[in-house]
């Protein structure tokens, strides 16, 4: 039966490749044959690579939930070094999550959703209809096709500037049976440089320059993968433009934007303009539908928000830092010192990513003030208090509140897990046992601000106590991997990553809540007198004095050397302090 099914697709393959070389060029750019793209790239049916094998034959195997045998066969070309700009699904793995963490669930959204790969597919709808549509359009004065390329020059004197069309597309000849679309190269005041050896265009004909990005006219949502949200029906898309009116999403009441006709659980644009917050780019870069996948929602990153820094700038302590917010009253403050940029500095410079305080974004969900939002996560863990001033909201994660602000005015933070013990007192507990309160005005940044790190601050659970209080103990770095013993800096990679890093063999290390555990290559812990022999003292343990450490019975193992013997029944401390 998959034989006979293979043939009939081999059949309509190739009476649609006679038709299709009747017509020479017709597929559009970017795929096209001037890109060395045609017909056989994506579909050699008998071709035993399985980039090209097609979905309908049941013969692919997926490796994970974006690795649909279309969304394959995109990726075999977008992909980071590729020869075509890189391009990650746009799903819940291709923003970074797994099925687990996503806030939407498993969702996932099909390369072929929203992309027509064989033409331009809005221009045969809106070719007539919409003078919204054109970049520009005009009539052809001369035009000039050599073998690969093509130079076409426009009548009067439109002073386009130079390159403001490079990139995009242009249709030679919008009147043709077939019209074809091509890649522009470049452009001086009246000239157009085309890829491509345009064909079925003449002087006199009417030509046109759209955006062009192979964007279908309506998006299927029953195409679309969303355990949280029902998706069923069409939406019409409009996508003439980067930014501005009819873009990504441009902030109107007509929600056609081919960002927003799918969105129905987000924070912004959503398809029926209930988000909370229909102009997001409004507020975030004063631009009503700024270019969304400019710098802000990478398309090789899933389209996933990762741009903070673009409009935001870096914290101070950062090189090059500059620190771009808005205070109260909405008016844009830059920031390149630490005054008035409270610990961006110390946060910037030890973690990476501003999410790790503002979760899902800055701007929430109102208005006017509501421009500074606070959401607590990292490595899982949700919550934590902010005391701010008046004129701020909390950023909710999710379906629920991550962490709740106070105006008090105090700037603390409390009960976020990075400010921790880590582990309850015992260590039989992940639930940390105790929690800093630092001030985001202060400088901090030292092992102090989360920790107490001596026994007079507090410092006494398991055996701390007796380490701090030793002689011979210089400070953290003794037994912390990457802390310094100082207490005034640490490796970032090693903090706040929801393990414990402790050196010397520690039997209880990695994620808290194992219990205590024990050394057993401790230097501090040896037998200075019986080499080689160290002790494996339990964390937490009391008592036992010397022995806590050291052997102190005279027999194989212990202290015989020198006049150890002769002192064996007299109390260690007559001699050792």
């Amino acid at each position: 039966m998959m034989k006979n099914n293979r043939n009939i697709v081999r059949l309509l393959l190739a009476i649609c490749l006679a038709f299709i070389t009747s017509h020479a060029y017709a597929l559009d750019y970017p795929h096209s044959p001037a890109k060395s793209i045609d017909c056989g790239v994506c579909h050699d049916l008998s071709s035993s690579n399985p980039y090209l094998v097609t979905e309908w034959t049941g013969e692919y195997t997926m490796i994970d939930d974006d690795d649909t045998p279309l969304n394959h066969l995109c990726r075999s070309c977008h992909y980071g070094s590729g020869p075509a700009p890189a391009h990650d699904a746009h799903s819940y793995l291709g923003v970074g999550y797994t099925s687990g963490t996503s806030p939407y669930g498993a969702w996932q959204v099909r390369c072929s959703t929203c992309h027509n790969p064989h033409y331009q597919d809005q221009f045969q709808k809106y070719k007539a209809s919409s003078s919204t549509y054109w970049k520009y359009k005009g009539t052809i004065g001369t035009i000039s096709v050599v073998s690969a390329t093509a130079t076409l020059t426009a009548t009067g004197t439109p002073n386009w500037g130079s390159n403001v069309f490079a990139g995009m597309t242009v249709v030679p000849n919008i009147a043709a049976r077939y019209p074809v679309a091509y890649e522009i190269t470049g452009n001086t005041e009246n000239r157009l440089d085309i890829n491509g050896a345009v064909t079925g265009a003449a002087a006199g004909n009417t030509f046109a320059i759209i955006y062009g990005k192979l964007i279908r006219n309506e998006i299927k949502l029953d195409d679309i993968v969303s355990p949280n949200a029902v998706k069923s029906g069409r939406k019409t898309v409009r996508f003439f433009n980067a930014s501005g009116s009819k873009s990504f999403a441009d902030g109107d009441t007509v929600y056609d934007g081919v960002c927003e006709v799918c969105h129905t659980l987000t924070t912004h644009f959503r398809n029926d303009g209930t988000g909370s917050d229909q102009t997001h780019s409004n507020q975030g870069g004063g631009i009503p539908g700024s270019n969304c996948a400019g710098s802000c929602h990478v398309p090789s990153d899933g389209f996933q928000p990762s741009g903070c820094t673009s409009c935001h700038g870096f914290g101070p302590g950062v090189s090059g830092g500059t620190l771009i917010t808005h205070d109260k009253n909405g008016t844009v403050v830059v920031s390149d010192s630490v005054v008035g940029s409270g610990t961006h500095a110390v946060h910037n410079t030890k973690y990476s990513g501003c999410n790790n305080c503002h979760t899902g974004g800055m701007v929430g969900a109102g208005t006017g003030d509501d421009l500074v939002n606070i959401g607590f996560y990292l490595n899982g863990n949700l919550g934590g208090n902010y005391d701010g001033s008046s004129g701020r909201s909390v950023f909710n994660y999710g379906t629920a509140a991550s962490s709740t602000v106070s105006y008090g005015g105090t700037f603390v933070c409390s009960n976020v897990y990075c400010h921790s013990t880590g582990q309850s007192a015992n260590g039989n507990s992940a639930t940390p046992s105790a929690y800093s309160t630092p001030s985001w005005s202060g400088t901090g940044g030292a092992c102090g601000s989360c920790h107490a790190k001596a026994e007079g601050e507090g410092l006494t659970n398991g055996s701390h106590g007796e380490h701090l209080g030793t002689d011979g103990v210089n400070g953290c770095g003794d037994c912390h991997v990457g802390a310094a013993n100082d207490a005034s800096s640490y490796n970032s990679t090693n903090h706040v990553n929801k393990l414990i890093d402790v050196a010397n063999t520690y039997s209880s290390g990695g994620a808290p809540g194992n219990g205590y555990g024990t050394c057993s290559t401790a230097s501090c812990h040896a037998n200075v007198y019986a080499s080689g022999t160290v002790a494996t003292p339990t964390w937490g343990s009391t008592g036992n004095g010397c022995s806590a450490c050291h052997t102190t019975t005279i027999d194989t193992t212990g202290p015989a050397t020198g006049g150890h013997a002769l002192h064996a029944q007299t109390d260690c401390t007559l001699c050792h302090n």
